[in-house]
């Protein structure tokens, strides 16, 4: 019976310190996944600004090229063309910001499925190793029930054997 006992212990312990050790791995990599995808999006935005910044000198020498020939509609247009880059490049930004945070949350999921999978999978194989104890500690009461039983039959056949041995010599 301490054996049953013994091993029940040594059971839930393993679950608890499989399924503690499993959660923080699950959290590292959560959080390894969330890093990754917040530098990305901090790459995403440098390059914006970049990508700005060039479009701005760029506007900036059209409209001196512009001013110096006095192309008012050179410079309307101009203007007009700076504006929609910026737009265009404000909107290719958001895109690709979004699908990066899309993409994020595509593989969180994954990684919340697996970890699902895992703790339900730790926690069918915990269930087993206590049906299989159980079983077993029902074995081995059985098996000490048997040799109870067995001693108790030698206990009768020898008290009577003294009993018959005592009778004889009388």
């Amino acid at each position: 019976n301490t054996n049953a006992g013994k091993r029940l212990a040594s059971i839930t312990e393993n679950y608890q310190r499989d399924s503690v050790r499993q959660e923080a791995s699950y959290q590292e990599q959560r959080a390894k996944i969330i890093r990754e995808g917040g530098s990305d999006v901090r790459r995403i935005e440098e390059d914006h600004q970049e990508r700005l910044r060039k479009l701005t000198l760029e506007h900036r020498e059209r409209l001196e090229d512009l001013t110096a020939s006095r192309d008012a509609l050179g410079l309307a247009k101009e203007a007009r063309s700076f504006n929609q880059a910026q737009a265009e490049e404000a909107r290719g930004t958001r895109e690709e910001i979004a699908k990066r945070r899309e993409d994020l949350a595509v593989r969180l999921q994954e990684i919340d499925r697996e970890h699902q999978a895992d703790r339900a999978q730790r926690l069918a194989q915990f269930q087993q190793a206590l049906q299989e104890s159980e079983a077993q500690r029902k074995e081995e009461l059985k098996q000490a029930a048997i040799a109870h039983a067995e001693e108790l039959k030698q206990i009768r056949e020898q008290k009577a054997t003294q009993l018959r041995e005592l009778t004889e010599t009388l």
